[in-house]
């Protein structure tokens, strides 16, 4: 009797009426995964995953797998629906070869230790004209759990084009992730070239879509630059990025480049200039901050002028009318007065650069 309830059972088993728990496969000759190990994830990582499976002889329907993870693992599947089936349809033809999908969130605080997952397959199939039910076919997972690396992110954007001149202009920066970055938290340390303003007058910006950057993820902050008063140019604007990878807190730095418009045109006058240098003393400091306060004179006039006091006097009443401050303006013509050098390479470079 007992040796009719053995034979009987593993008649069962072969055939695929019955799920033999624990097994790393389906009973031979119906279908079998590819591998036993899923791809390396890392603390905080939610990604998709795809399992591939290879029919046998049998053409298979109903094709539907399940996946179970540990406690503090979330496991979805596509279009919010309780199991996954095949990428084509719910069948597997004989021999063919398709996959099933499902998402995966690891949490932020797992160990760098393999993590067993288990796969719970059910399918029909036809057998002397009969419809049979496999349910419940275990496969068995390993999911390797791996620290992230130094570098959490990379930053894609690295100039933020030219910014028109004396005004503040909306700014994007793009990052894309090589590893789970929570809170996520970027902005520019002060003093910088700019005023830099980030979004409902707060302290930092922070990613567009959500919080966390993941493996592969590209996505933007958004802030504003201020150029009032900054005269055209090249400037090199610092970032830092606060975030929080695997639990740890991180800070990263950067730097991302902008014009301020009219560079392009200072560059041409600044060639213009005879020498480009200072004769008696060769410094080139003094000529190239004549040169900008001269483009920056003549940036929004239209007129000519026969002496510098007549040109700064009228500057002062234009920066005023335009409602623009006069802060800047004011600094500069207490520099030209304590000056008489710089006011006279000033006027030389005004009537190169603008007449």
């Amino acid at each position: 009797m007992k040796k009719t309830l053995v034979i009987s059972l593993m008649s069962a088993l072969v055939m695929g009426l019955l799920p033999l728990s624990g097994a790393t496969g389906a009973p031979p000759g119906r279908v079998t995964l590819s591998s036993s190990t899923a791809p390396a994830m890392m603390p905080g990582q939610t990604g998709w995953m795809a399992l591939t499976w290879l029919a046998g002889p049998d053409a298979l329907t109903e094709f539907s797998v399940t996946v179970t993870a540990p406690a503090g693992y979330q496991v979805t599947y596509p279009e919010g629906r309780t199991d996954t089936s095949l990428w084509d349809n719910d069948s597997l033809a004989p021999n063919e070869m398709d996959y099933t999908a499902f998402k995966i969130a690891v949490p932020e605080n797992a160990p760098t230790t393999p993590v067993a997952l288990t796969a719970t397959v059910s399918y029909s199939y036809q057998q002397n004209k009969n419809q049979v039910r496999v349910k419940d076919q275990i496969y068995s997972l390993s999911m390797p759990i791996v620290a992230p690396g130094a570098t959490a992110f990379d930053q894609v954007t690295t100039s933020l084009g030219e910014l028109p001149a004396d005004a503040r202009s909306w700014v994007e920066m793009s990052y894309r992730g090589n590893a789970p970055s929570y809170d996520f938290k970027m902005s520019a340390p002060t003093p910088g070239p700019a005023t830099v303003a980030y979004p409902a007058d707060g302290a930092y910006t922070m990613l567009f879509r959500d919080p966390v950057l993941d493996v592969g993820e590209t996505d933007h902050v958004a802030f504003v630059v201020d150029t009032t008063g900054m005269a055209p140019g090249t400037y090199s604007l610092g970032t830092s990025v606060a975030h929080r990878v695997a639990m740890a807190p991180r800070t990263a730095a950067g730097t991302v480049t902008f014009d301020v418009a009219g560079t392009q045109t200072l560059l041409s006058a600044q060639r213009a200039v005879p020498g480009g240098r200072h004769k008696r003393t060769g410094s080139k400091g003094l000529a190239r901050f004549s040169v900008l306060e001269a483009y920056r004179l003549c940036a929004f006039e239209d007129s000519s002028y026969s002496s510098l006091e007549q040109l700064v006097a009228d500057q002062g009443e234009r920066v005023a009318a335009a409602g623009r401050t006069m802060s800047a303006y004011n600094v500069w013509r207490a520099k030209l007065s304590k000056s008489p050098l710089r006011r006279q390479r000033v006027f030389q470079h005004y009537t190169a650069i603008c007449g």
